[in-house]
């Protein structure tokens, strides 16, 4: 028999790990067929990554070896294709996975391939192995690239199939073996779900816009089976690979599913997914019983862009403003989290119209989580077309992948494949780039985060100024500064301008709060935590401008200190000249009327961490999008009565 390994590692986020789905549904639809199982051994799956040298002198005569690939795995399989090739000379090495160009490219660049895969793999995987066993010519098997007399070649592409005979590798015990295999004990699965496949939108950015594929459904018997399956492996966390949950009304079904397998075994933990666009009742309905089981990690409101010419240059279409606030409003009532999606440099988008949309989304009411983007030319997608790059001077970097929190360094590649970043456009230079970044970097950190969101919420709800007024005059100030604020946003951004000329990677590091490499909107948060007096001393002198009445700043800005989570709580409550707990009760709220002048007293109640690693780890990583960052129990202790003026707040 011939022995077959498949490849799809993932990375290892401390101890969780995805179950490799991609290659576990080849696996599943193949060894149905008993021509497949009679002449091909199927060995374990490699998922993780593992020494490449260790990894390849392990296999036994492998006869063919399966790869699948995104760009977070790419450079390692390729290594490990060339390591496989090297000692296996006679071994297929075969591709596949939405890393693949969709032509022959790839053959032409990398000796070490012999077969590439397109599309949806099943039926082609299978196909392929039944051709290598008939002697079949492989220009008969549909979707793939090949090498005919050493010229690469390309196959007819046939449409995707319906998915009504697909073996799920969860229910077919494919996955069996890792779960009960002493060398991965100390590990926690995650495992990823599909109910349907395909994507009725076309956004340029998005490797399913080129796809015209009708969306089609995997039989529901097999997606309450899968589900069953995970819960009973105690399972913790679900990726939901739809690109549209929620489209089709039997999903409604799924999530009740999904909350009685919780309430039976306590698993799964958390379902995350894509929410459709246009069905906003149904998808709130979904999410709202979601979070009352505890299964929801929030709902992603995708905007990408706030500028109607950028939305039309990328194939979308989104709410307005006013729609955007009541959508917001209404999770907010009903206690669901939520964060909005931009991505930055999008076709014709210029630094004005991105910092318009920045500010537009908090205007909205997304005072606490946006997640900015960089804007990734992937491969297959609309946008990453010679027609896009050229129409719209799309300027590109490789950069190599790098997680958020990864203790790892990439390394610099001889493939030379990595994320290929759009960072200037006919319409955004990259000076404009770096700024709108910063800008980002600033704004996060201080509104989403909270080092100064109460000041700015007094300044918008007085009509001194709006939020993009105020941020965009403190980031020119603090750019100029050669103060701690200033310093710490130089520090946090160091590697922005190497990366944009395609020199290292987006990433901050400093050991005081572990050797993750942090995103730099956090860098900049812990930076500043490390002298929280220096900070709001620099603060007050940044914006005292904005505040005519110097003794209410004082007093804001106390308030504002006071409700910044820190490495350790202070045992002394905190006194105030303006009943600021009434006057900020309500966030969203933009009623003019001024703070009560009426003197209070409160502690601000929080845990205690062990160390700035402790804290950064739990509050600003784990704790960020429940926003840990800030403290939200005070106990009250009296008003003040006897006069006195109001102490400085201790740390």
């Amino acid at each position: 028999m011939k022995n077959i390994y498949l490849v799809q590692p993932s990375n290892l986020t401390y101890r969780s790990v995805y179950l490799p789905y991609s290659v576990g549904t080849l696996a599943a639809y193949a060894w149905q067929f008993p021509e497949i199982a009679a002449q091909y051994r199927l060995k374990e799956f490699l998922f993780l990554k593992e020494d490449i040298v260790s990894v390849a002198d392990s296999m036994d005569e492998p006869y063919l070896v399966g790869f699948s690939s995104y760009v977070w795995n790419i450079e390692y399989n390729l290594s490990l294709a060339n390591r496989i090739k090297n000692k296996w000379p006679g071994c297929l090495i075969m591709f596949g996975g939405p890393q693949i160009p969709d032509d022959a490219s790839y053959l032409a660049q990398f000796a070490q391939i012999d077969i590439l895969m397109f599309g949806e793999g099943e039926k082609t995987f299978y196909t392929l192995l039944k051709a290598l066993i008939d002697g079949t010519p492989l220009s008969d098997v549909d979707n793939i690239a090949y090498r005919e007399n050493g010229v690469p070649a390309l196959t007819k592409r046939s449409a995707a199939p319906a998915l009504d005979d697909f073996p799920s590798p969860y229910t077919q015990g494919y996955f069996d073996a890792i779960l009960t295999d002493p060398r991965y004990r100390d590990l926690q699965f995650d495992a990823v779900v599909e109910t349907n496949r395909g994507c009725p939108f076309s956004c340029v950015y998005c490797t399913w816009g080129k796809n015209d594929a009708a969306v089609r459904k995997f039989p529901m018997e097999r997606v309450l089976a899968d589900l069953q399956w995970i819960a009973e492996h105690k399972i913790a966390f679900i990726y939901c690979a739809d690109a549209n949950f929620g489209i089709f009304p039997r999903d409604k079904e799924i999530v009740t599913r999904i909350i009685q397998l919780k309430k039976e075994f306590a698993y799964p933990e958390k379902f995350v997914s894509n929410a459709t666009k246009n069905k906003e009742n149904e998808v709130f309905e979904m999410y709202r019983r979601l979070d009352e089981a505890d299964l929801n990690k929030g709902v992603s409101i995708a905007c990408q862009s706030m500028s109607a010419e950028v939305l039309r240059n990328i194939n979308r279409k989104n709410i307005n403003r006013a729609d955007l606030t009541r959508q917001l409003q209404r999770y907010r009532n009903a206690g669901i989290a939520t964060y909005i999606e931009l991505i930055l440099a999008l076709p014709g988008e210029t630094l004005e119209s991105f910092c318009s949309g920045l500010f537009d989304v908090i205007e909205a009411g997304a005072h606490c989580a946006i997640n900015v983007y960089e804007c990734e030319l992937l491969p297959n997608s609309l946008l990453a077309t010679k027609e896009y790059i050229e129409k719209f001077g799309l300027k590109t970097v490789k950069t190599p992948l790098i997680q958020a929190r990864s203790k790892s360094i990439p390394a610099s590649s001889e493939f030379n494949i990595g994320s290929e970043i759009v960072v200037e456009t006919s319409a955004m230079s990259r000076s404009d780039y770096c700024t709108a970044y910063r800008i980002t970097v600033m704004t996060q950190a201080f509104h989403c985060m909270g080092l100064t969101r109460y000041l700015a919420l007094w300044l918008r709800r007085t009509g001194t100024c709006s939020y993009r007024a105020f941020y965009t005059e403190l980031f020119r100030r603090i750019s100029d500064s050669d103060g701690h604020i200033g310093a710490s946003l130089r520090s946090a951004t160091r590697s922005l301008e190497d990366y944009t000329r395609g020199n290292g990677f987006l990433g901050f590091r400093d050991e005081r709060f572990s050797d993750f490499f942090w995103p730099l909107d956090e860098g900049f948060f812990l930076l500043c935590m490390t002298d929280l007096e220096r900070f709001y001393g620099e603060i007050r002198d940044l914006v005292c401008g904005f505040f005519p009445d110097k003794a209410l700043l004082d007093d804001l800005l106390s308030w504002q200190k006071a409700c910044v989570t820190k490495l350790r709580p202070s045992p002394h409550p905190f006194r105030f000249r303006y009943d600021w707990a009434a006057y900020f009760a309500d966030l969203y709220s933009l009623d003019s009327t001024p703070p009560a002048k009426r003197k209070t007293e409160l502690l601000f109640r929080q845990q205690t961490y062990d160390s700035m690693e402790d804290y950064a780890t739990r509050v600003v990583w784990r704790g960020r999008r429940r926003e840990e960052t800030l403290i939200r129990t005070t106990e009250p202790v009296g008003a003040a009565t006897d006069g006195s003026e109001p102490p400085v707040l201790p740390e």
